[in-house]
Formats: C-alpha cells, sequence, structure tokens
C-alpha cells in the first residue's frame, strides 16, 4: 500500500506564518511528494530518530512535524552521511535552507 507523503516548504516568512496557521492558499509553499522507497530508507536508518532525539521532534508515520530552520543544516549533514540516495528529500531540504524557512512534513 502507498502513502502520500508530502514535504511542504513554504517560500518565505509569510508562507510560514500561512503553514502554521492552516491558512488554505498554497502560493506560498513548494510543495514535495516523498517516494515510498525514501521514506521507508530514512525511517530504517535511524535519520528521523536522531533528529527526533536532537531537536525534540516527533517526526513518525501518521505525524505532521516541522523542521525548524535552525534544524536545517544538521539534518543536511546527516542525510549527506546515509550512502543512500534520496533526491526528493534532499531537494526539499535543499530548498528550505536556499529559503532561510523551514521544512514541514505531512505524513
Amino acid at each position: 500500500m502507498s502513502t502520500n507523503r508530502s514535504l511542504i516548504v513554504p517560500i518565505d516568512k509569510q508562507g510560514m506564518a500561512d503553514y502554521e496557521n492552516d491558512v488554505t492558499k498554497t502560493d506560498g509553499l513548494k510543495p514535495f511528494i516523498l517516494p515510498e522507497s525514501e521514506f521507508n530508507l530514512l525511517f530504517k536508518s535511524g535519520y528521523f530518530a536522531d533528529l527526533n532525539a536532537r531537536f525534540n521532534l516527533l517526526i513518525d508515520d501518521y505525524e505532521e512535524e516541522v523542521i525548524p530552520p535552525s534544524a536545517l543544516e544538521y539534518a543536511k549533514k546527516q542525510l549527506n552521511e546515509l550512502t543512500a540516495n534520496c533526491p526528493i528529500f534532499s531537494e526539499a531540504l535543499n530548498y528550505a535552507i536556499q529559503q532561510n524557512t523551514e521544512l514541514c512534513l505531512e505524513f
């Protein structure tokens, strides 16, 4: 069974506020669809567990969580240490860093 797993990157501070306030307009948000294979790899490798422990997050199946701007560089460093390829997650993470916003996970 395949599950839709979305990664959302606000494109600016207003987009961050809109996301946090459940504003339904999407012009300030850039969506990415995370393939099940990437989610499984990140989950099973302990990547999400590491971010959870370090930043007091709850990234898990059937959860929504936000990786804050202060955690993005660490998340990128840890992702680069994985031997496997996660191009969609990496693209979304890099975009969030470029925009200086956050990475919103909707699992």
